[in-house]
């Protein structure tokens, strides 16, 4: 599945050109496993030959400065940790012949976005990308992994300082980022969650079903959010005073907007049918929001 937005930050081709293989004084290779690699690298290019990469082979300073990764035919699987903390990491390129990510593989590689999945593997373990939240994992990915697990995983640190309740996103984190993706797992956006933010860009994930009150409120720098196909209720106030807003998609599936849910939304024009939402009042009937 495609990234929804593309304005996400790709590697050009000038920086692709710029990837060198390290040199083999710098690593060291036993029985096409390699375990050690010395030094800062940026654009890596594991040699041909390497069957193997040991969870531990990249040391501190190599980690720090990683951009992008590029692994050889013949590696089968990418061990657990191998990747991890890795915070400048961008773009990853995986041979045909990978079958299995393992356990935190990429996790807390909080920059990585650009990864193309072979079609010939069969396990990705359910925290391999574990605070990644520029990744859009596929579908036939996220379907291969063990979801209850994942959602877990994922309100834990995604994004860091977030409050949940269940699955209720109660209270946005100090940190969030201005490009943000909530994590799939979520149901509701609590009451005010992320008023005043400095968010961007906001994807949202399928599942989601309700938007309560205020929760968007006053993000004056807010320009594109994408509503999932399972929204069933924007409250009131939800995206009042987002001027700069004007990228937003409505599903079907909505069946109640709040009063002033975009009051002072200039930048964006409103569908006559979602208009006529708004004048509607919520039936008792519908799916309601589990306040407390």
């Amino acid at each position: 599945m495609k990234n929804p937005f593309s304005f996400f930050k790709k590697l050009s081709h000038q920086e692709q050109s710029l990837q060198a293989e390290p040199s083999a004084a710098q690593c060291t290779i036993e029985d096409g496993v390699l375990k050690d690699y010395k030094g800062e690298v940026r654009h890596w290019v594991v040699p041909e030959g390497v069957r193997a990469i040991a969870s531990l082979a990249l040391h501190g300073e190599g980690r720090k400065t990683l951009e992008s990764v590029v692994l050889p035919e013949g590696i089968v699987t990418i061990r657990a940790n191998t990747f991890q903390n890795c915070p400048r990491l961008v773009s990853v390129t995986l041979p045909q012949s990978l079958r299995s990510i393992c356990t935190k593989a990429f996790a807390n590689c909080v920059n990585l976005e650009d990864i193309h999945f072979p079609e010939g593997i069969q396990s990705v373990e359910a925290d391999a990308f574990l605070n990644c939240p520029k990744l859009v994992l596929p579908e036939r990915i996220t379907k291969k992994q063990d979801l209850p697990a994942a959602f877990a995983s994922a309100f834990k640190t995604i994004p860091d300082k977030t409050v949940y309740r269940g699955d209720v996103l109660v209270q946005g984190g100090f940190d969030t980022p201005a490009q943000l993706i909530v994590p799939k797992g979520v149901r509701v956006i609590g009451r005010g969650a992320f008023a005043f933010f400095h968010l961007k860009t906001v994807i949202l994930p399928h599942g989601l079903e309700v938007i309560e009150d205020g929760a968007f409120a006053l993000c004056d720098e807010l320009e594109r959010i994408y509503l999932p196909p399972t929204l069933l209720e924007i409250g009131e106030d939800a995206f009042s005073c987002c001027s700069k807003l004007r990228e937003i998609n409505f599903p079907n599936s909505l069946c109640f907007i709040g009063k002033k849910a975009f009051d002072s939304c200039t930048a964006m024009t409103i569908p006559p049918e979602v208009e006529n939402l708004m004048e509607h009042e919520k039936h008792s009937q519908e799916v309601s929001s589990p306040r407390k």
